[in-house]
């Protein structure tokens, strides 16, 4: 019975397995509203927005990670 039993290191694995696939699919829905916003701009502001993107996008990688 020992064999059927999931050890903690699986478990761990598991559960930062789910993390990460619903911080993938978090991601989708904002890309939308960020793709629309970049479209509704104009080109000077865009540079400023994906700078922006970029920025945020990375410190909640970090953070999630």
């Amino acid at each position: 019975m020992q064999a059927l039993l999931l050890s903690d290191e699986i478990n761990q694995f598991h559960g930062s397995m789910l993390k990460s696939v619903v911080l993938v699919l978090s991601l989708l829905p904002l890309s939308q509203v960020f793709l629309h916003l970049l479209q509704s701009t104009d080109a000077s502001s865009q540079i400023m927005l994906g700078f922006l993107a970029i920025s945020i996008f990375s410190a909640v990688t970090l953070i999630s990670f």
